[in-house]
């Protein structure tokens, strides 16, 4: 018999030798017969910690002892928040259609942030209002939380904020864009259309 204490099996953690059961084996093959064998039970705990006395053949078979496996995932992936931080992380590659405003400068996305949803959540909470966007308090920094080995062996401040859309259009980098011939900053764009948007806002409560 194999001295099996320390290994796993599937999520089975062999913990002690238990005893031997005896069992009568049939067989078929020429004629009918039958023998006595002493089959090895082993004290193991599974990775729920429950423990139990598994039979030695049916550890490969059975991967644990029949809880529930509860799903882990983090339940935020149609959130805003979660929209927001994926798009952080997407901007931040060299496949990004906008890879020269931020992985060809240099941006990056420290390792807190970048390894969960919760641990940006944990950072920045949860989004004021829709009318809020993400924002890097200094343009020309990464995204950062200032905490993690990353940010502090390379200096790196807390740099991600909530800011309201019109502001955050401000504190980009100047950037035109040309709509119907006319060309006007993205921030110029902003007033024109919350303006537009609170002129529409007033006439439907008039009528």
């Amino acid at each position: 018999m194999k001295d099996l204490v320390g290994k796993t099996f599937g999520e089975w953690t062999v913990l002690k030798f238990d005893k031997f059961i005896q069992k009568i084996r049939v067989e078929y093959r020429y004629k009918l017969s039958s023998y006595k064998i002493n089959l090895p039970y082993w004290i193991c705990r599974c990775s729920c910690g429950r423990e139990r006395s598994v039979a030695e053949r049916n550890l490969t078979n059975t991967s644990h002892c029949g809880h529930r496996i509860i799903n882990k995932t983090h339940g935020l992936s149609r959130t805003p928040e979660y929209i927001v931080w994926n798009s952080m992380q997407h901007r931040c590659k060299k496949d990004n259609i906008r890879c020269k405003d931020y992985f060809g400068r240099g941006i990056k996305v420290c390792q807190f942030l970048n390894e969960s949803v919760i641990n940006f959540l944990s950072i920045i909470g949860k989004r004021p209002n829709k009318s809020y966007d993400l924002d890097r308090i200094n343009n020309d920094g990464h995204y950062s939380c200032g905490k993690c080995e990353e940010c502090i062996k390379n200096n790196w401040p807390l740099n991600i904020r909530w800011l309201p859309f019109e502001d955050n259009l401000r504190n980009q980098r100047p950037t035109e864009l040309e709509i119907c011939g006319t060309t006007k900053s993205c921030y110029e764009w902003a007033l024109e259309y919350k303006a537009l948007r609170e002129s529409q806002l007033m006439n439907k409560y008039i009528l």
